[in-house]
């Protein structure tokens, strides 16, 4: 066996001829965050590097959080005006909202091989520690206040769930039954009294947070016209 071609990037061999030599092909691949701000008309390239992906878009739409995945153990997180401002790096982790006031990120970092929930500031101030709350989160939405969030993970042995996380006490309470999964931000009402995500059985269930019986949304995959 001897080295024939080295290469950066995936190599695809095509063909080989008879006399030896040989034909491949390399593909680079990249992801890319594409968007456009108010009061703009064309739409902006927002990535960073070669593997951008987007997390959140803030309410007025003038901020996206992205991660940049290909940054070594952990994901760097990095806020972007949609104005194509250069990015700020925040921190390093999983980023999975953004406060309504626009001040805070939430995120998940690693301290000690185990997933600690953190609040990075946007601008001056330190990060806060939450601490572990008992669960893997893999999102959450902020409830009007900002204090408390619905947050949906699972813990060692159960399945998938929605809860209520309260940033002043650390209190969390369950409000969906194990199978429920929701991994974007963005899964709270604007009044802050229902939570969707997608139930067991893959159908769109909308659960009230202060209790109550959860409703599933019919969703038609059908296509229809009309005049």
């Amino acid at each position: 066996m001897r080295l024939i071609f080295r290469s950066l990037g995936g190599v695809s061999l095509q063909d080989v001829s008879t006399q030896g030599r040989v034909l491949v092909s390399r593909t680079t691949t990249q992801r890319e965050i594409v968007g456009r701000a108010p009061d703009e008309s064309r739409d902006r390239n927002l990535s960073w590097l070669d593997w951008s992906f987007p997390t959140v878009l803030s309410d007025d739409g003038r901020f996206v959080l992205f991660e940049e995945q290909n940054l070594g153990d952990e994901y760097g997180l990095f806020l972007r005006r949609t104005d194509g401002a250069p990015p700020v790096r925040l921190g390093n982790g999983r980023g999975l909202t953004l406060s309504p006031d626009g001040k805070w990120v939430l995120a998940t970092h690693q301290v000690d091989d185990a997933d600690e929930l953190v609040l990075l500031p946007t601008g001056a101030g330190d990060t806060r520690r939450l601490g572990r709350p008992g669960i893997v989160a893999s999102g959450a939405s902020f409830l009007p206040g900002g204090q408390r969030l619905v947050v949906s993970g699972h813990a060692p042995g159960v399945g998938e769930r929605l809860y209520t996380y309260d940033l002043a006490t650390s209190a969390l309470s369950p409000i969906s039954p194990e199978g429920v999964t929701a991994y974007f931000s963005g899964t709270v009402s604007p009044d802050g009294r229902l939570a969707f995500a997608t139930g067991p059985d893959g159908s769109l269930t909308l659960y009230p947070i202060e209790g109550g019986e959860a409703r599933v949304v019919p969703v038609s995959l059908g296509m229809t016209h009309s005049a």
